[in-house]
């Protein structure tokens, strides 16, 4: 982690946050970005800020200051030029995400350079802004010139209708028409006005809607088959129920009706909420049949096509209705007197023409201020600034976690090895896993100094002898109590000392335990029956023969075989010559029969023998003795060995008295009574200074 802190390379990150606002132009229906869910249009925007024609769009508008920050290779992959090798990095680290609630939209850019965050950051909306202006205008573009065109048209038509109404004045001298004819006509007339205005508003609608196809016909050309033919029985119910309410309302509006009259504003509020019904309805059928890709970048113009087909659908119905009307009033006009008739006609014609002209020329108007303006529907909130600080390497971050972890990880290592270790280690574990009674608890026994020989280093461990005061020799006391009183109905008198495996202290236990014994004034025998590897004679310094061996085989006298101990009333018979068959003269009727009369001789006779996993030594003597103690070392014997030893004991019928738990570290395990360990320990040390 340090190492990743001191070399990784700092990444800086600017935000800019834009927000996408209602437009308030003069041509409302030309606002691209009223599309009915606002949501799935937020969701389009972020696909375009992530997709890859922006980001190119965005490094061939970078400064050559900017781009000069990349680390670009030489030579590039064919094809391969240096502002799409830079689009690609911008691509991978751009992020947009939407402000919940809101037509917000926070746009973050990193990079190893602050100040060349915060500039493409910026870049990328200035991109945004102008990708805006330019499809409005081009939609409104379209729009324009068809106006134009539908306005020249008007014109002409309204000075041949004005020549011709007026040369029938002048000739057949009729200028005004009865109250009732002009009644008439004023209600055609603004029949026919209406109808022209629906006809424009649909034609209007047809040319953006043509304008939308042509976009997607670009990308996605089979869906505008798809789109046009969307519909289903609800669909359905709502297309019939927009033409009814648009014929209601403009039944009503020819009626003379002000646009403020109560039926007149709740028909049109009828009439948008069917439309947006409508327009759910056909995208929701949309996206169910694929047609729709939430999305794909053309979510927009799929969205802004079905809302055109409703609006066409309505203008349309509209349009019907006023026909409808216009052609009942014709139907009634016909009934006048004939030069009458003729007047109304044409003066209907320059009417109906000069409106429509003059509402021509001020859509014309509208539709050029729109084209030409540069105002956008984005409006950046916060520009993006050079940030102060890089946002990764995290370093104190870093190191924190990597403190946490590592203490994790080491914790969890720690238990993970301590499930590994089946090491027995304390009187619970011992008690727990194999039910023998814990009889000793020897601390570990510390000595200066180091020793080549395992003798000279064994004999260093007399401390019940050397240093009786201590705190170890305080231990091999409490042993030599709890075997005493192990059997009280019948004492015992002989005892085999083993262990499961090799090095596990029981040469040492024998030893300290017979010298405890011994101080008590008792007869103590000390017999090295590991016919393997012997090491009581060197432990105290006696010969190896004549010993055990030696008085089996050849019949040697006791008195030649036995030696007394610098400790008073210790005595050791020592292994003699090694045999080849050590468990049968151990097993054999000879060993009974000295037993027998050892036991006349001494109180108490303690064996040394072998492991007994190892070899079978310690279970044939373990069926002619009183009681078989088993050796443990702390954090070195296994569990299974433990039970191992313990089921090969048993299954001769051998009485196991109970563990000695040796090596333990005393001041760790049993912290809880370290006031007493000190104190027999300063016990110890002042009987040395008195000595």
């Amino acid at each position: 982690i340090i190492y990743h802190n001191q070399t990784a390379p700092p990444v800086y990150e600017a935000e800019t946050s834009i927000v996408f606002e209602e437009t308030r132009e003069p041509i409302p229906a030309f606002d691209f970005s009223q599309v009915l869910y606002r949501k799935s249009f937020i969701t389009n925007q972020i696909e375009e800020i992530k997709s890859r024609t922006l980001s190119e769009e965005v490094a061939n508008a970078l400064p050559s200051v900017v781009l000069e920050t990349f680390d670009i290779p030489h030579p590039l992959l064919p094809g391969l030029t240096r502002e799409k090798f830079v689009a690609r990095i911008i691509g991978k680290n751009i992020s947009a995400e939407p402000v919940r609630d809101a037509d917000i939209i926070k746009i973050k850019m990193q990079a190893n350079d602050p100040l060349s965050a915060a500039i493409i950051a910026n870049t990328v909306t200035d991109v945004l802004k102008e990708r805006r202006l330019k499809v409005r205008r081009e939609e409104i573009s379209g729009v324009r010139e068809f106006i134009e065109t539908q306005s020249e048209t008007v014109r002409e038509q309204l000075l041949s209708a004005e020549q011709a109404l007026k040369e029938f004045k002048e000739e057949n001298r009729v200028t005004y028409l009865d109250q009732e004819s002009q009644e008439l006509l004023r209600r055609m007339t603004e029949a026919e006005v209406l109808y022209n205005e629906a006809k424009a508003d649909r034609e209007e609608t047809e040319q953006r809607l043509s304008y939308v196809h042509k976009k997607i016909a670009e990308q996605r050309e089979e869906i505008i088959p798809s789109i046009t033919e969307i519909t289903s029985p609800w669909a359905h119910k709502l297309k019939a129920q927009l033409v009814n309410l648009e014929v209601q309302y403009t039944t009503l509006q020819i009626q003379d009706y002000p646009e403020d009259h109560p039926q007149l504003i709740k028909l049109k509020d009828q009439i948008e909420q069917t439309k947006q019904s409508l327009t759910k309805e056909m995208l929701k059928i949309a996206e169910g049949e694929n047609i729709i890709e939430p999305l794909a970048q053309i979510q927009n113009f799929l969205e802004e096509s079905v809302s055109l087909g409703v609006d066409l659908h309505s203008c349309k119905a509209r349009e019907d209705a006023l026909n409808r009307t216009v052609d009942s009033y014709d139907k009634k006009l016909q009934t006048l007197p004939e030069k009458e008739l003729q007047l109304a006609q044409l003066t209907r014609a320059r009417e109906v023409n000069n409106r429509i002209y003059m509402m021509l020329l001020e859509k014309g108007e509208e539709a050029r201020i729109t084209e030409a303006g540069k105002i956008s529907n984005i409006r950046v909130i916060d520009p993006a600034e050079a940030p102060q600080s890089p946002v990764r390497p995290r370093k104190k971050l870093n190191l924190i976690l990597g403190v946490i972890v590592g203490l994790t990880v080491g914790v969890g290592l720690a238990f993970f090895t301590e499930s590994l270790d089946t090491s027995l280690k304390t009187i619970e574990d011992v008690e727990g896993a194999t039910s023998l009674p814990v009889v000793g608890l020897i601390p570990t026994i510390r000595t200066k100094g180091r020793f080549k020989d395992e003798a000279v280093r064994v004999s260093a461990h007399l401390i019940s002898h050397f240093a009786p005061r201590s705190t170890a020799a305080e231990a091999y006391r409490g042993l030599r109590t709890n075997i005493q009183f192990a059997s009280p109905d019948k004492p015992l008198k002989t005892m085999v000392i083993t262990s499961a495996g090799p090095k596990e202290g029981k040469t040492l236990t024998v030893a300290n335990l017979g010298i405890t014994l011994a101080q008590l004034g008792a007869k103590i025998l000390v017999i090295d029956s590991d016919l393997r590897r012997p090491m009581l004679h060197r432990l105290f310094d006696k010969p190896k023969k004549p010993g055990l061996t030696d008085k089996l085989i050849e019949s040697t006298e006791l008195p030649t075989t036995i030696h007394e101990t610098e400790i008073d009333n210790l005595w050791l018979l020592t292994c003699g010559t090694l045999p080849p068959n050590p468990t049968e003269l151990i097993g054999s009727q000879r060993m009974k029969k000295l037993l027998t009369e050892l036991k006349q001789q001494f109180d108490i006779i303690l064996m040394d023998s072998p492991p007994v996993i190892a070899v079978t030594d310690a279970v044939v003597l373990g069926v002619e003795v009183d009681g078989v103690a088993l050796v443990i070392q702390s954090g070195k014997t296994s569990e299974d060995a433990v039970l191992r030893a313990k089921t090969l004991l048993e299954n001769v019928n051998a009485k196991i008295i109970g563990a000695v738990l040796n090596n333990v570290n005393v001041e760790h395990l049993y912290g809880r009574y370290g006031y007493y360990y000190h104190y027999y320990q300063h016990y110890a040390q002042e009987g040395e200074k008195k000595v």
